[in-house]
């Protein structure tokens, strides 16, 4: 869960989470803004490639399949009933979960408040030696308890919090 109270940020942290939120601002233009499957799939390579989790998409899968992936459940990112923990399994037991919970906290920050990513899981003390599903399960319990105040903020103020929680642990 996490902690009650704002993490107090170094100014490298703070520097570090001011490019964070510029780099989802960047993202957002991308991938809203995309018009069909290609230029949504140009945007999330680029997503993937300067979010450097390109990598989370094991040999044999392939980033074309994953943007499709994407595309075709847009409606479900967009009222927030996409979930990692079952509508990944398209792609076998190699789940890219932090690079589509990228997607989804940059496409729909009010429903995916955080990302599935190590530096959020150390802040919501979801352990690294747990297993997969049970670190899912926490995080997605942990996006149900931020959805309530995520409401009332804009895209900007939930990108900032997201990203000062990332920085943080740096």
């Amino acid at each position: 869960m996490l902690p009650s109270t704002k993490p107090q940020l170094t100014e490298l942290q703070k520097a570090s989470s001011a490019l964070s939120q510029k780099w989802k601002e960047e993202s957002r233009r991308l991938l809203c803004g995309a018009q069909n499957l290609q230029e949504f799939e140009k945007a999330v390579i680029w997503c993937g490639k300067t979010g450097n989790v390109i990598r989370t998409l094991k040999a044999g899968q392939d980033v074309c399949s994953f943007s499709e992936h994407l595309w075709t459940r847009k409606p479900d990112i967009s009222n927030g009933k996409y979930r990692l923990s079952s509508d990944l399994d398209p792609f076998g037991g190699n789940h890219p979960y932090s690079w589509a919970s990228k997607i989804l906290h940059i496409m729909n920050p009010q429903q995916y408040p955080l990302i599935f990513d190590k530096n959020i899981r150390s802040v919501c003390q979801i352990q690294e030696s747990w297993k997969e599903s049970r670190k899912l399960a926490e995080y997605e319990n942990e996006i149900k308890r931020e959805r309530k105040s995520a409401r009332n903020k804009t895209v900007k103020e939930l990108f900032k919090n997201d990203s000062d929680w990332w920085a943080s642990v740096l």
